[in-house]
C-alpha cells in the first residue's frame, strides 16, 4: 500500500500515527546530543520543515508527550544507546512559542523554553 503525502501538516505524532510519507530527519536528534553546544541555531528558508523539526523534537525529548512507537523504524531508532540509554529522552519540559502567527512576523521565529522535568 502506498503512502499517502500529508501536505502542510506540522505534527510530526499525527504523520507516524496515520503512517502518511515522511522523510526521516531523526538524526537531526543525534546531531544535536552530540554537538552539546548550550544554543542551536537552526535556519531554514520558508516552507521548508522548521516546525515539523520541532514537533520531532518535541515528541523525543518532552516528558508529557507518549513517544512509544513514534521512532520505530526511523534513523535514530538504529542508534540504541540514544533512544535507550540517553539521559535527555522525555526529560524535559518544552514549551514553544511560534512567533509566525502573529499577523505582521515577517519570518518565522521560534522560542523555545526547556525545563528539567
Amino acid at each position: 500500500m502506498k503512502k499517502r503525502i500529508y501536505i502542510g501538516e506540522e505534527s510530526f505524532e499525527r504523520i507516524r500515527e496515520d503512517d502518511y510519507f515522511y522523510i526521516d530527519k531523526t538524526l537531526f536528534i543525534k546531531e544535536l546530543l552530540e554537538n552539546k553546544s548550550k544554543v542551536t541555531l537552526v535556519t531554514r528558508p520558508r516552507r521548508f520543515g522548521k516546525t515539523l523539526n520541532i514537533s520531532m523534537l518535541r515528541s523525543f525529548f518532552d516528558i508529557n508527550r507518549d513517544r512509544k512507537g513514534l521512532f520505530d523504524g526511523l534513523a535514530i531508532a538504529e542508534h540504541q544507546y540514544i533512544c535507550e540509554n540517553s539521559p535527555h529522552i522525555a526529560k524535559f519540559s518544552l514549551k514553544i512559542h511560534a512567533f509566525r502567527l502573529l499577523t505582521k512576523a515577517p519570518r518565522a521565529f521560534y522560542f523555545y523554553e526547556v525545563n528539567p522535568g
